[in-house]
């Protein structure tokens, strides 16, 4: 009995997984996105503390965001607060050129929030 599989290895050592994909290029875009997601961010009035939440998603060349889920959070009352925010960040900036291979590619980010309470 003769078994294949296909897959695709990470090519170059590159940590994105993507052949030929510096991880300092995707750090950086990651990180620009990020901080757009975060400056719309509502988070909901009774969840307080340090929290995490992790967002599968996708985007086409343009920036535009094409797949949006929660994969893992510490309280499900945020789930919804975090999708809003990433499709309100939407659109992005444009993928660069030397992450072009990302476009359309399932990619994760996460966050780490501290909430205070309002008063």
């Amino acid at each position: 009995m003769t078994s294949t599989g296909t897959g695709s290895g990470t090519g170059g050592g590159s940590a994105t997984g993507l052949k030929g994909i510096s991880n300092a290029d995707y750090n950086q875009y990651l990180n620009q996105l990020k901080k757009r997601v975060e400056s719309v961010w509502k988070y909901p009035e009774n969840v307080t503390g340090v929290q995490k939440v992790a967002i599968r998603f996708a985007l086409d060349r343009a920036g535009k965001l094409t797949l949006a889920e929660v994969l893992d959070s510490s309280d499900a009352r945020l789930n919804s607060s975090a999708l809003d925010a990433i499709r309100r960040a939407s659109p992005f900036p444009p993928i660069p050129e030397s992450l072009k291979d990302l476009a359309n590619e399932p990619m994760i980010i996460r966050f780490e929030v501290a909430i205070r309470v309002r008063s």
